[in-house]
């Protein structure tokens, strides 16, 4: 979760960027760094690594989705509404 909200936060940084290429480096330096720490990389890793991005950025424009427009919302507003929905 932490991951997917710093993704879109880079994206959001980086305008000109698309997503995928921010999933990919991101991913990528991810990969490196456990590397870096001892941990095991694969193939798998690695294609995860460098697929992962382009099929969230494939899907994401198949359905009309820009994730740089997502606005969150504070926990308390959250518990607010699901409040009213469970009073109504």
């Amino acid at each position: 979760m932490a991951r997917d909200t710093l993704l879109v936060a880079l994206a959001k940084r980086a305008h000109k960027i698309p997503i995928g290429l921010v999933s990919i480096t991101l991913l990528s330096l991810a990969t490196l760094i456990g590397w870096l720490l001892g941990g095991p990389v694969g193939v798998g890793t690695i294609i995860c690594s460098f697929a992962t991005g382009p099929i969230m950025q494939f899907a994401f424009k198949t359905v009309n989705f820009d994730a740089t427009n997502v606005h969150h919302q504070h926990l308390t507003d959250s518990l607010k509404i699901m409040a009213n929905k469970k009073a109504a």
